[in-house]
């Protein structure tokens, strides 16, 4: 009997050791997996910054940035204005676009609009900023479409590449319903790409080619300006012409009075 108590409590022990054993390994081989648990996330995080080193070498060096600019001032000769801005446009390779002239009570106006290559704008804007003898407003935008047009070039490569999927398909289509179909998005396609490759050429002249907006004005001396005559005088005057209107609508009126006239008479002379 002391016999197997014995032996029971033994194989208690034993039992007991071995799984404080198994436990420690377990914990052993969970510290030694911990940190190949990091290593996806190290990993990961290098790809990212790859990918973002990637692309920012991919940025062109040439940005595409759409500028403008607007600029309004007093002269005291507009004749000799424009012909040095004509100067000043032919030194920086530039051209007009469009002008427009109006004569207004107290000043005649010039509005010209420029185009420029854009390595040129701020030079052209500095040096017609010295023709102004009164500067009246000055404005400079700038807007960065890179982004827009790296996109659009991908979408239209994109594009294109279905393109020739599209094709090879149709060479391999033998119903006709096929055909249509694939003609069908084809036609889809091919006009996503004329669209996108419009844009592009559209972002890449407006890139190309900045525009200035210059209004310049000489104010009409105190001779030549048209005074505005006074309420009561403009009263007199709109009576007068009323009065001579209503004259003027009898005199076209004269053989509806002699008829009148002479009717009257008519009648007077029977009564009697």
């Amino acid at each position: 009997m002391n016999k197997i108590i014995l032996f029971l409590i033994g194989t208690v022990l034993i039992f007991s050791c071995k799984q404080d054993q198994e436990n420690a390994i377990a914990d052993n081989s969970l510290h030694l997996e911990a940190p190949k648990s990091e290593e996806p996330n190290s990993l990961a995080g290098n790809n990212e910054e790859t990918a973002l080193s990637d692309m920012e070498s991919k940025l062109p060096d040439d940005r595409k940035i759409i500028r403008t600019g607007d600029i309004a001032f007093e002269t005291i000769d507009a004749k000799k204005t424009r012909k040095m801005l004509d100067s000043l446009i032919s030194i920086h390779q530039g051209y007009v676009s469009n002008e427009d002239i109006t004569n207004y009570e107290f000043k005649n106006e010039c509005v010209v609009s420029i185009k420029v290559p854009s390595q040129h704008f701020l030079a052209l804007m500095d040096d017609i900023s010295t023709l102004a003898g009164k500067l009246d407003r000055k404005n400079i935008q700038s807007n960065d479409v890179t982004s827009e047009f790296i996109d659009i070039q991908a979408r239209a490569k994109a594009k294109k590449v279905l393109e020739s999927r599209y094709l090879e398909l149709l060479s391999k289509a033998n119903k006709i319903s096929e055909m249509l179909e694939i003609e069908r998005e084809l036609n889809n396609v091919r006009t996503d790409i004329e669209s996108m490759e419009g844009r592009i050429k559209w972002l890449s002249n407006q890139a190309a080619l900045s525009t200035i907006s210059v209004s310049y004005y000489q104010l009409k001396n105190d001779d030549s300006a048209i005074k505005k005559p006074s309420k009561f005088v403009v009263a007199i005057l709109g009576g007068w012409d009323i009065l001579m209107s209503f004259l003027v609508f009898i005199l076209y009126l004269w053989p509806f009075i002699l008829l009148s006239i002479a009717l009257i008479f008519i009648y007077k002379k029977y009564r009697s």
